[in-house]
This record gives C-alpha cells, sequence and structure tokens, in this order.
C-alpha cells in the first residue's frame, strides 16, 4: 500500500486532479450562465457536467502516466485507456440527447397547459382585487392595482409571478384558493380588496399558502390617491420578505419604482391598461390609446406610459385595426421615448422588439430587445413567447419550443403562449399536435371566427375535409366578415380545391381595398393566389406585402407558398431577409414537383 502511495505523490495525482476540479467548476458555472442567456437545451447543459467528469478520470490517466518529470512517452495501455473514457464521455452525452428528445417528443405530444410537477416555493399568484367600492367606474383602479403588483413581483428572478391574464381569469369565481393555485401552479396566492372614493383609497392584502390555508401575512391601508405608489411598494416589499427572497440591486430599483408623481396621470395610466388587459378590439385598442394619451399630455415625462402606448400600436400592428406602416414606426418612436426617459422598463423593450421583428424583420436586433424583455421581467411571458416566435422563424426550432414552454410556464392560462406553440407545431407540420393546441385553447377560452377558420385551416392540410367545412360554416354563422377571417376562408377553400369560391373572395377583397383602402395584409391574398394557382398574382402581392412592412415575412415557411419555392423572387426575398435558405428553399419539395 505505501509504495503504491508513494507513487501517487510522486505523480502529483492529487494535485492535478484539485487543480482540473477548479478549472471544470469555473468552466461550468460560465458554461451554464451562457447556457441559460441563450435557452440551450438541458441535454447540453447535462452533457457538459458528463465531460467534465470524464475530463477528470482522464487528467487522473494522464496525470499517472505523465505527473512524473520525464515520462513522457505514450505507451499503448495508457491510450486504449484514454480512448475508452473518451468513447464512454461521448456515449453518455448522447444517450442524454436520446433521452431529452424522446421526452420532448412526450411532452409535445400533451402540450397541457398545467405541468404536474411540486408547487414551487417561491411563487405567488396575484388575484385581481375586488371592488367594494359602490362606484363601479372605480373598478379600472382595482383591476390596475393588481396588475401593477404584477409588473412589480415580475422582476424578481426568484420568484414565480403567473401574468394578469391567467391570473385574471379567475375574477367572479368562487374557487377555492388551493385550486386555483394548483390550476396556476403557485404555492401562495395574494389577495386583496379596494374601496374608497376620488380622494382616498383603503386597501386590504394578505398573503396566503395555499398548501397550509394559512395566512402568512396581510395588512390594511388607508392612503390618500397620491399614496397609492407607497401601497404597491409596501405590498410588494411584504411579500418578498415573507418568502425570504434577498432582492439584488436592479430588482429592489424595480419593485419600488414610482412611475409618475402626477395623480391624474396615473388615473389615466390606470384606466388605459384596464383595457389592454381584454382581449383585443378595436374599441378597446382606440380607448386604451386615449387614456395613454392623456396621460402623457398630463406628464410629458411618464415613461412608462410610453411604453404601453407603444404596446397599443403593437396591438393594432399585429390584429391589422392600423397598417404596418403607420403602426410599427409609431412602435418604435414610443418605445425609443420611454427608453430615453426610463430605460428599464420591460414594456419598451418588449414593444420595440417587435417593431423591429414583424415590422422591419431584423432578426438579430429583435431576439436582443426580447432578451432584455426576459432580463428586465423573467417572471413576464411575453419575452419568452415572442423569443419563441424569432427561434421559429430562423428555423431553431427546439429553441423555440423551449422558449414556447416557458411562456407557457409563465402564464398557463394565457392564450398567446400557447399560440406561439401552435405555430411551432405548424412550422414543423404537424398538424394534429397544432389541431390539440387549439382545440385545447377553444376549452380555455371559447370558439370566435377566427378560431374556426384556424382549425379548418389545419384540417384542410391534414386531409380533413369534412371537418373542415364545418367549421368554416361555423366561422360564418358566427359573424366572421372581418378581412382577416373572409381571406382565411378564402385560403382554406382553396387548398380544398374550391378554386372558383376563393378567387371569387380574393377578387372581392382586392376590389374593397382599391376603393376604400382597407387595411388587411396583402400577405394573405398572396396565400390565396399561390393555393389557387396564380403564381404572377400570389409573388407580386408578397413582395408588396414586404414593401408594406407586413408581418407575413415572418410565415414563409407556410404550405401556401410551397409552389413558389423554386421561383427565382422567393429565393430572392428570402436572402434579402436573411432567413435560412436550406430551410425555406426546399420545404414541400414533393409538393412543388407534383
Amino acid at each position: 500500500m505505501l509504495p503504491f502511495l508513494q507513487r501517487l505523490r510522486q505523480r502529483k495525482i492529487v494535485q492535478w486532479a484539485l487543480a482540473y476540479a477548479a478549472a471544470a467548476w469555473l468552466s461550468l458555472e460560465v458554461f451554464d450562465l451562457v447556457a441559460e442567456q441563450f435557452f440551450w437545451p438541458v441535454w447540453i447543459r447535462q452533457g457538459a457536467t458528463v465531460f467534465f467528469l470524464f475530463g477528470l478520470l482522464i487528467t487522473i490517466v494522464l496525470a499517472w502516466y505523465h505527473g512524473e518529470r520525464g515520462r513522457q512517452k505514450i505507451g499503448m495501455i495508457e491510450l486504449i485507456l484514454l480512448i475508452t473514457l473518451l468513447s464512454l464521455g461521448a456515449q453518455s452525452v448522447w444517450h442524454l440527447r436520446g433521452q431529452h428528445q424522446a421526452g420532448e417528443t412526450s411532452e409535445l405530444s400533451d402540450p397541457s397547459p398545467f405541468r404536474k410537477e411540486p408547487l414551487p416555493a417561491n411563487s405567488v399568484a396575484v388575484l385581481p382585487c375586488l371592488n367594494l367600492s359602490k362606484d363601479e367606474e372605480q373598478a379600472y383602479f382595482a383591476d390596475g392595482l393588481a396588475a401593477e403588483l404584477i409588473t412589480r413581483l415580475s422582476a424578481v428572478k426568484d420568484l414565480r409571478i403567473p401574468s394578469h391574464t391567467s391570473s385574471f381569469s379567475f375574477k367572479g369565481t368562487q374557487l377555492p384558493i388551493r385550486e386555483i393555485a394548483v390550476s396556476l401552479r403557485v404555492r401562495h396566492v395574494l389577495e386583496c380588496d379596494v374601496s374608497g372614493d376620488a380622494t382616498r383609497v383603503k386597501v386590504a392584502a394578505r398573503l396566503i399558502d395555499a398548501e397550509s390555508g394559512y395566512t402568512l401575512w396581510s395588512e390594511a391601508y388607508n392612503r390618500t390617491r397620491a399614496k397609492l405608489f407607497d401601497v404597491q411598494q409596501d405590498v410588494a416589499q411584504a411579500v418578498v420578505g415573507s418568502l425570504e427572497i434577498e432582492l439584488r440591486g436592479r430588482e429592489r430599483q424595480l419593485v419600488n419604482r414610482r412611475w409618475t408623481e402626477s395623480v391624474e396621470a396615473y388615473d389615466e395610466f390606470l384606466q388605459g391598461i384596464r383595457h389592454q388587459l381584454e382581449f383585443p378590439t378595436e374599441e378597446d385598442v382606440a380607448k386604451a390609446k386615449q387614456h395613454l394619451e392623456r396621460a402623457i399630455e398630463l406628464d410629458p415625462g411618464f415613461g412608462r406610459a410610453y411604453a404601453r402606448l407603444a404596446i397599443n400600436w403593437v396591438i393594432a400592428g399585429n390584429f391589422q385595426f392600423e397598417s404596418a406602416e403607420i403602426a410599427y414606426p409609431e412602435v418604435k418612436r414610443l418605445a425609443n421615448k420611454s427608453i430615453e426617459l426610463d430605460g428599464d422598463l420591460y414594456e419598451a423593450y418588449w414593444a420595440l422588439g417587435w417593431a423591429k421583428f414583424a415590422g422591419e424583420y431584423a432578426w438579430a436586433a429583435a431576439e436582443q430587445d426580447f432578451r432584455k424583455t426576459i432580463e428586465l421581467a423573467p417572471g413576464e411571458w411575453k419575452g419568452y413567447h415572442s423569443l419563441g416566435y424569432v427561434h421559429g422563424a430562423l428555423g431553431r426550432l427546439e429553441q423555440g419550443f423551449m422558449a414556447a414552454r416557458m411562456a407557457i410556464d409563465a402564464d398557463p392560462l394565457a392564450f398567446y403562449p400557447r399560440h406561439g406553440l401552435e405555430v411551432l407545431f405548424t412550422r414543423q407540420r404537424q398538424y394534429e399536435k397544432s389541431l390539440k393546441v387549439v382545440r385545447e385553447q377553444a376549452e380555455l377560452f371559447g370558439w370566435n371566427p377566427m378560431m374556426h377558420v384556424n382549425y379548418a385551416w389545419l384540417l384542410a392540410h391534414d386531409g380533413q375535409e369534412q371537418e373542415a367545412r364545418q367549421h368554416l360554416e361555423k366561422a360564418d354563422s358566427n359573424g366572421a366578415q372581418d378581412a382577416a377571417s373572409q381571406l382565411g376562408i378564402g385560403i382554406v377553400l382553396a387548398i380544398l380545391g374550391d378554386r372558383e369560391q376563393a378567387l371569387a373572395i380574393a377578387q372581392r377583397w382586392e376590389e374593397r381595398n382599391r376603393i376604400s383602402n382597407q387595411s388587411f395584409w396583402l400577405g394573405s391574398l398572396a396565400s390565396l393566389y399561390a393555393l389557387i394557382g396564380d403564381q404572377e398574382q400570389a409573388m407580386q402581392h408578397l413582395l408588396a406585402s414586404r414593401d408594406r412592412q407586413e408581418m407575413w415575412m415572418v410565415f414563409l415557411d407556410d404550405p401556401s407558398f410551397d409552389s413558389l419555392r423554386r421561383d427565382s423572387r422567393f429565393a430572392a426575398l428570402v436572402s434579402e431577409l436573411e432567413l435560412p435558405e436550406d430551410r425555406y428553399l426546399t420545404l414541400g419539395q414533393q409538393a412543388s414537383s407534383d
């Protein structure tokens, strides 16, 4: 035994191992930070750990044979050991990758809005505040208070806060706290009620442990409207303190931020926010714009009002309430002004990212803004959801799925994160999985005309003609008369082979566009003409869609365009937009050759 220990000392095995362990630990810390920033798959992170573990064994072998000065020659046994360890390490990493992909396939095949893991300890759902005032006009104040608490707490990286769309889905319900907590995957629930009048406000708040039912903290506040910010700060600090979370510098600043000193401006801001909490309609967008512009008029230095107004223009552009040529430049102007006034507002970076993504097709710049959104509000779904869109457009589908799952986890009952997941499945042309996501959306939010059209589109691509026609009838019977729905119906009819009907719809909306200059996406007409077989009209409208800065450029992998992929103009468009040609020009080759 003693000779063996003496040989260990001579060959400096321990010194080599300790030096390697220190270097490996530092490398893993840096690697994990980079992997988290770029949403690398879990198997890559695990594989790095396995790699460094096998590296330790290789270091020991090298030390055994070369740790003693003068022994530099590589022997056969050493070479066999090194090859064996490298081979085992590579097999282990490959096995991890296979397990991850199998697990991911299983998880994505059942995209449930609720996850089954234990409820995370540092997690809080902020429920809508009850309006105890007799004045229903004060309801916006109660909704705004809860939404603002969510915004403040979402800045805390170590705290999971479901976004307002999930929390507000329980507004007016009488469900037990435990059931709400399980649905939102949170351990704690923050309740509040509001009463008062135009000058004073009374707020009662309590933090409840959903598992035990015990109240961890409660407080009542009786303040003037001018002291509302103090209430928000006190409640947010109390939640963080009760969960024993230590705030970092920027987190502390964001949790305690005062957006404006003007009570009147903030009152207008809350009314604007309330209209943005609803599913977008042209009327709500107009009302939100009115209140937010009034807030800025009352306080021109109100940076967050600029940010929310920028978001309002994103909604107007994305939902075709306003032309992209007008909407997205306005988004950039307002978002940049917000950042100039207050550089740490996640809403401003999110809006700016959408202007670059949907209006300028500046993929890298948009990705940077969405990552900044996540950095500033790690508990919000918007950054993850939008980042998933960038990954999807650039063909990085695995990273897109990861971002989409993170968005759903942040807000499991919100519509758009699940829509992002459906879009990713559709990019892969996995229509059965896309259909399943839409069905789950319908169960959560109910059917609307556009959902019937989208579902019919997926059914048509999946070869389910009868079911597709049934959903087109439901869309018609539910009043799908807007441009997006009607053109969508025409696209489905074209897929189903009803060329004359589809052409009539295309011509009717082209005529409306000439007469009234009605705003709708020319990309939809391009899709329709491509399916009808009129390649020239399809390319002309597609290029016009690009010129009008429409969001259709994000979806050039749409199967409607398969017949255009060999057109030199389509290839030039893909190259101009710096999209991956190996993906966009090879999709649907079989369909094109047929």
